[in-house]
């Protein structure tokens, strides 16, 4: 159901935070995740790329992190500052906020799929074009009822940060992100010809550290612990 993308033999996934988080959720039976992508108020895009390739690093300037309808989102953004963001954005009493974790966003997608019938197979839920995903700066969170499931936003449409990441047996380690569906030719044939392009509606993509692009973005959870 999930899909490595890369040579399986040769990563090494690992989410430490996951345990502690699942611990609690299943402790106190559930979880809050915020509807929309994170996004930023007041904030202003730099002109500065990561040239230097630092591993906890935004390209927004300013501005505050957000989880509502018509904000800009936050993407241009790694992983680490994507955690770092995360982590400050509620902390009252019990009550964290965290960057989704794997447990936590696989959770998601299997209540997505017990509720909705064609979860597994309807192309249009959350899919956004190359094109729309090259201009996502321009987005604002929300702004399409179709890309709603159950009242989450974006889930399957653009790919998010989680707080996984790989490690190679050169040590060499890279996050993880989840999110859109992605095309792929089975290896199976059918009367001597291969079979057509099918979607895989979950799945798992490495990058390099310092990946920032315009469609990276991520959500956060709340959790008691």
């Amino acid at each position: 159901m999930l899909h490595l993308i890369g040579d399986k033999a040769k990563y090494f996934e690992s989410d430490p935070i996951n345990d502690k988080v699942k611990n609690n959720v299943e402790n106190y039976e559930g979880f809050y995740v915020s509807r929309f992508p994170i996004g930023i108020e007041g904030g202003i895009l730099s002109d500065s790329d990561n040239n230097e390739r630092l591993t906890n690093w935004t390209k927004w300037k300013n501005g505050k992190p957000v989880s509502k309808k018509g904000s800009k989102v936050w993407n241009n953004i790694t992983q680490e500052k994507a955690k770092e963001i995360s982590s400050d954005f509620i902390n009252i009493n019990t009550t964290h906020s965290y960057l989704i974790t794997s447990y936590c966003y696989d959770t998601i997608l299997e209540w997505l799929n017990r509720n909705i019938n064609d979860f597994k197979t309807n192309t249009i839920y959350g899919t956004y074009s190359k094109e729309e995903k090259e201009n996502y700066s321009e987005v604002l969170t929300g702004n399409n009822e179709n890309r709603k499931l159950n009242n989450i936003y974006d889930i399957v449409g653009l790919d998010e940060f989680t707080t996984e990441y790989t490690s190679t047996s050169q040590s060499e380690s890279f996050p993880v992100s989840r999110g859109s569906r992605i095309l792929y030719r089975e290896n199976v044939t059918s009367n001597n010809e291969n079979t057509d392009f099918q979607w895989h509606y979950l799945f798992r993509k490495i990058y390099n550290i310092p990946s920032s692009n315009g469609w990276l973005v991520f959500r956060t959870i709340l959790y008691i612990e």
